[in-house]
């Protein structure tokens, strides 16, 4: 957690008790706070504290910044890390410098669109086939969105249609998709 994450809850005149409470001091070259306490322990804390209900947006703001982070401990070796999904949206990516962002997008962009790849198609050729013969049922894939590059192959070599929604163009720029532009058999 960086310093001016911080700064906000100096506004509330709480940073002491806070501080006390949630935060240890790390060691450089890391950011100068974590936390040291789970989301179960903040909010087992939160309700036993002395903020009252009318004080709701400093739980809020606890939670955020609890959930401000780029990387993910692994829960079977704490030597390990791995990438928050989205971690260009918070606030923890924006505070590093411009080389450590690099390597950290990098690191998620590998992680989440190369590393994963064999493992979605795998799983997809060897789950898919069994859902299509369990029913005689006429499916279609969910192609929307954030997807791995082997998905469009996956659904062509079993014969699953797409899924489009007029409103969730997947053409960028767009505002609503055109349906008399739909590929046949979506």
């Amino acid at each position: 957690m960086s310093e001016s994450n911080l700064r906000n809850l100096l506004l509330y005149g709480l940073f002491s008790i806070i501080g006390i409470t949630f935060l240890k001091k790390a060691y450089p070259p890391f950011s100068p706070f974590f936390f040291q306490s789970s989301v179960k322990e903040l909010k087992s804390c939160l309700e036993r504290s002395l903020l009252l209900d009318s004080e709701d947006r400093i739980r809020r703001d606890l939670f955020d910044l609890l959930q401000n982070i780029v990387l993910i401990r692994d829960p079977e070796d704490a030597r390990k890390f791995f990438p928050r999904f989205n971690l260009e949206d918070t606030s923890s990516f924006k505070d590093l410098d411009e080389h450590s962002k690099s390597v950290l997008k990098r690191l998620y962009y590998d992680y989440y669109f190369h590393r994963q790849e064999v493992l979605w198609r795998q799983n997809a050729l060897k789950t898919l086939p069994v859902l299509l013969n369990s029913s005689d049922m006429l499916a279609c894939g969910e192609d929307l969105g954030l997807i791995p590059s082997c998905v469009h192959p996956v659904m062509q070599e079993l014969g699953l249609i797409g899924l489009r929604i007029q409103r969730m163009p997947s053409e960028p720029g767009l505002e609503f998709g055109i349906p008399s532009q739909y590929s046949y058999m979506t």
